[in-house]
């Protein structure tokens, strides 16, 4: 719609009189000349001279000037291209396509624990009180659970922290419980081997039952055992029994092999007179029937003296080079000899005992030396074996 405004000009004399200004918010229709009583308006008296042209135009056809513009970006400088723009930025801007707000630019009432003030900030501060693990403050404890109801156990409503907290209390007080835990009969096990039965206690009830038997496939039947070395006879890997069986055989093959003859006592012999056994004296019975062969050691030399502090003394002299020779001690009490003997004791390192080979007129005899190194003064005791006679 359209206002139509007359203005008037200041009075001139005719032909000089001052036209009305141009307005920048008005167009100019026409100039009317009117002299001094003049009662009636003719096509004379108007002036089209300055007369602004009405132009209706589309928007395509109206440009604008969106060089300085910091969003619009229109394809062409005209109203119409520019409006589109508009639209297409709105329509990203609601769809959310684009021209999103920032989160940083939304505005946020603190709540709760949040007291940020944009979502941005909100966002940021929840999360990192979610994920904390500091000691008193970790953010399970700004997470709320519902009661959960249990037997023997139930938990009442609060937070994950308090929950999680009585859990691992109550977990704990079961682990460590040295009564009061799950009775044997209520854990499952799995049948295996040659144990049948499905819980903890009925299997371990099963494996003493079986290990308890004299039957042929229980007791030491069901027992392992890694091999045995040795010789002359080994034990190959398997089952107690096996190995039990292996081990009686071999005694059995052995005892029956005549690896022991007559000249042995057995248990059932008994001497009366040594003098007169089998019509001989007890020297030559002793020496000639009684010793082990040459496959067994032998006792060849023993003798007990006082030896002072420092003491070094020659034992014995030996025709033949004794395999072992061994020495124990005994302190002494008033010269007497106490009834403990060390065989390995503390003075053990202070005694000093050594065989010397002896070469005179082509013979070789071997002397047992014996030194005394402690500070006190022992009863030492020597003693000679050799293997064979």
């Amino acid at each position: 719609s359209f206002e139509l405004v007359v203005r008037q000009a200041p009075e001139g004399p005719v032909g000089s009189a001052v036209r009305v200004a141009l307005q920048q918010d008005e167009l100019l229709v026409c100039d009317i000349r009117l002299a001094h009583g003049q009662t009636q308006l003719l096509n004379a008296h108007i002036d089209l001279g300055r007369r602004q042209a009405f132009i209706f135009a589309e928007g395509d056809a109206v440009a604008v000037e969106a060089g300085t513009w910091s969003v619009l970006q229109p394809l062409l400088a005209t109203v119409q291209s520019s409006l589109d723009e508009v639209d297409a930025e709105l329509t990203d801007h609601f769809s959310g396509a684009a021209r999103r707000h920032p989160a940083s630019a939304i505005d946020f009432t603190p709540h709760a624990f949040l007291a940020a003030v944009t979502v941005q900030a909100a966002l940021v501060e929840l999360l990192d009180k979610l994920l904390t693990t500091a000691a008193g403050d970790p953010g399970s404890k700004r997470v709320g659970a519902d009661a959960a109801p249990g037997t023997p156990h139930a938990l009442g409503p609060g937070t994950v922290d308090s929950q999680l907290s009585q859990l691992l209390a109550w977990l704990n007080a079961h682990v460590g419980a040295i009564t009061g835990a799950h009775n044997a009969s209520a854990i499952a096990a799995l049948p295996h081997a040659h144990i049948t039965s499905t819980n903890v206690q009925a299997q371990l009830q099963e494996i003493v039952a079986d290990l308890e038997s004299t039957l042929p496939s229980l007791g030491t039947a069901q027992v392992g055992s890694g091999a045995i070395a040795g010789s002359p006879y080994t034990l190959a890997s398997g089952t107690a029994r096996s190995q039990l069986s292996s081990l009686l055989a071999s005694l059995n093959t052995h005892v029956g092999s005549g690896d022991h003859d007559t000249r042995y006592w057995r248990r059932t012999e008994t001497v009366n007179n040594a003098d007169t056994v089998d019509g001989q004296h007890a020297s030559a019975f002793a020496l000639a029937g009684h010793d082990h062969d040459a496959r067994y050691m032998r006792r060849v030399y023993l003798q007990s003296d006082v030896f002072a502090a420092g003491q070094s003394r020659v034992m014995t002299t030996l025709e033949d080079r004794p395999d072992l020779v061994t020495v124990s001690y005994n302190y002494l009490s008033s010269g007497v000899p106490q009834a403990t003997t060390y065989i390995r004791g503390a003075l053990t390192a202070d005694i000093r005992a050594w065989v010397t080979k002896q070469s005179a007129g082509g013979d070789k005899d071997y002397q047992i030396t014996v030194q005394n190194l402690s500070s006190s003064e022992l009863y030492i005791n020597v003693a000679a074996y050799r293997v064979g006679t």
